[in-house]
């Protein structure tokens, strides 16, 4: 990513000592800021070194919640403040941000969410989410997923409503 390095890692052991692991992969003396539910099994740690963040780990025993392309796009900022810590571990931008989802126009640096959000305020073709977003009206690349997205919202709405 932009800044830094993503890991995704797998595995059916239990990981015990969080703490470690995130040393051990952001470097010994990171002041770490841990937010743990043991009875879901998660463990979010930030690792924050000399005021700024400079990484974040999410272990968990089923797949992590968390939006990716948001939280890498954070680390493409040239210092992340310590001050974001507790708000990255939310794995989701906070408030009235909606999450803009996985991003599928890397041009534009639109997400499957808006997409999603455009083909229900009435956008029913790939042109329409291009005049709406933006998306897919550079390169194109991304116009295939773009088409499937909007048949798969518009397959989703009950039929009484698309006829609206």
């Amino acid at each position: 990513i932009d800044g830094g390095v993503r890991l995704e890692l797998a595995g059916l052991d239990d990981l015990c000592d969080v703490g470690g692991l995130a040393e051990g992969l952001f470097g010994a003396g990171v002041n770490l800021v841990h937010v743990v539910d043991g009875r879901a099994g998660l463990s979010r740690v930030a690792a924050v070194r000399d005021g700024a963040v400079v990484g974040v780990l999410f272990v968990a025993r089923e797949p992590v919640e968390a939006s990716r392309d948001w939280l890498a796009g954070r680390f493409a900022e040239p210092v992340l403040p310590a001050s974001e810590a507790v708000a990255l571990l939310a794995g989701r931008p906070a408030g009235a941000r909606a999450d803009p989802g996985r991003r599928v126009c890397t041009c534009y640096g639109i997400g499957v969410n808006q997409i999603r959000a455009a083909v229900l305020d009435g956008c029913s073709t790939v042109e329409a989410v291009g005049d709406r977003l933006k998306a897919g009206t550079n390169c194109g690349s991304c116009r295939p997923e773009i088409v499937r997205i909007v048949a798969d919202t518009l397959a989703e709405i009950p039929p009484a409503e698309a006829a609206e």
